[in-house]
């Protein structure tokens, strides 16, 4: 590699070398707008059956979607997912049909939340719907069919650092904790010196400096948050201890300026006695 901003692509990532995220802060509400009609538009497909409705969070109702195997009877195992888009976006159309090819392939139903996006909503706002929706979930068994034995927290990007924290949270606060946490390219701490986020500054899609932007549009000014982020919930990798956390299985990318967090993450967990599969 020439240097930091040239990036030897793989043949098959090449024709998404030129495609960045927005992050342009006057033009997020507008961008929201037009991906969250992915979520209106979602529909059933021919192996998994879609069923809508509301969560309450805070005052709030957030927005959801319970995907089960079209086969399915009875209580399954629950994946309880949360959605990444650097904390800012809505789910899109091709992270649903991600979902729904999970479920049928898992057996599992699959529980998706839109959860409240910054920078409207700062932190803790949406790791405070994550958790209330996990709770909603386990309290509503009947709805969710869901096997309690077997709820599993799971998210990508954003959303693994939000599944993350949810798992640090309950377990800080004594709740029930979710079998397993299922962390997919990961956002999990702020070390901007990281090996992989001086190395993926220009890559395309999320690279170190979409990062920044989307951690400063979350966060805002951090003294205003008034708690001490050494718990973790901001970032996990930055927590104190993760002893007592569930299983995890982390998947990591190799273009991606994440994943030297993830792999840090990893590693602690191993140190800390989790079992974690990477």
């Amino acid at each position: 590699m020439a240097n930091k901003d040239k990036i030897i692509y793989r043949e098959e990532l090449k024709k998404y070398r030129f495609m960045k995220i927005p992050t342009v802060t006057a033009l997020l509400p507008l961008f929201q707008s037009v991906l969250r009609q992915d979520y209106k538009n979602l529909k059933p497909s021919g192996d998994v059956v879609v069923e809508k409705f509301s969560i309450p969070s805070d005052g709030a109702k957030l927005p959801a979607a319970l995907f089960s195997p079209i086969s399915a009877n009875g209580k399954l195992p629950l994946i309880v997912f949360f959605h990444g888009g650097g904390f800012v976006y809505p789910c899109p159309s091709h992270e649903f049909d991600m979902l729904k090819n999970l479920t049928a392939k898992s057996g599992c139903r699959l529980l998706f939340v839109d959860y409240r996006l910054a920078p409207k909503y700062k932190y803790p706002t949406a790791l405070d719907d994550c958790c209330a929706a996990y709770l909603w979930a386990r309290e509503n068994a009947e709805k969710t069919r869901a096997d309690l034995n077997n709820i599993i927290v799971a998210g990508d990007s954003a959303g693994g650092n939000l599944a993350a924290a949810v798992c640090l949270k309950l377990r800080d606060e004594k709740k029930p904790m979710p079998v397993c946490q299922i962390l997919l390219y990961p956002f999990l701490d702020r070390d901007f010196d990281s090996e992989s986020m001086k190395k993926y500054t220009s890559t395309p899609m999320c690279n170190a400096q979409a990062a920044r932007k989307f951690l400063k549009l979350y966060t805002g000014n951090l003294q205003d948050v008034g708690e001490d982020i050494s718990n973790g919930y901001l970032m996990p990798a930055e927590a104190k201890t993760l002893k007592g956390l569930p299983n995890a299985y982390i998947e990591i990318a190799e273009y991606d300026c994440l994943l030297s967090g993830g792999l840090k993450y990893a590693e602690r967990l191993k140190r800390e006695g989790v079992e974690v599969v990477v």
